[in-house]
């Protein structure tokens, strides 16, 4: 291989490193549900519902809640793998664990990330309810077209401000640093 052809392919391994890191994360995601089935992810799934109907019932006196089930007099959701949000969170912690920076920044990233798209996720699941009781004829079209879509989106816009945060933080260190010195 001539020179040029080597240092135009080391120009562009970042971003192969990137990849095969976010890609990577990503496969061991479904690598995890091929060998462990959907079952792995019962107890998240429980939890959710469960604290969807905690947060329900300030709305609803009559909401209950049965490992996946969240219910009421007039509306029932069963949350199952697929539906339970975990893609998005998977595609943000890809993300972090792949994005060229220091561990500091992708722990930071990982624990506020991971807390702040949960809870994202259980407002899109309390928005899902909302609508099954207020327009039932329209809860499939949110459940199946909009929000999955709505929900990457916004998992993504969490990483980008993650991004601009930590190189924010790192340029404020380096200065202090400097500034010390």
């Amino acid at each position: 291989m001539t020179k040029i052809k080597q240092s135009k392919l080391s120009e562009y391994k970042p971003a192969f490193k990137f990849l095969g890191i976010f890609f990577g994360v990503i496969a061991v995601y479904y690598l995890i549900i091929m060998f462990s089935g959907n079952n792995f992810f019962d107890p998240y799934i429980n939890f959710s519902a469960w604290l969807s109907s905690k947060f329900l019932s300030i709305f609803y006196t009559d909401i209950i809640s049965n490992g996946s089930l969240i219910g009421s007099s007039k509306f029932v959701v069963v949350l199952s793998f697929g539906c339970e949000g975990t893609e998005p969170l998977v595609i943000f912690l890809a993300g972090v664990i792949a994005f060229p920076i220091i561990l500091k920044y992708k722990i930071i990233g990982l624990i506020i990330g991971f807390i702040f798209i949960y809870f994202l996720n259980i407002l899109r699941i309390m928005l899902l309810f909302f609508i099954g009781n207020i327009s039932p004829s329209t809860f499939e079209m949110f459940h199946s077209e909009i929000f999955p879509i709505l929900f990457i989106i916004l998992a993504l816009i969490v990483w980008l401000y993650w991004i601009k945060y930590s190189q924010n933080q790192i340029k404020k260190d380096f200065s202090s640093l400097a500034t010390k010195q």
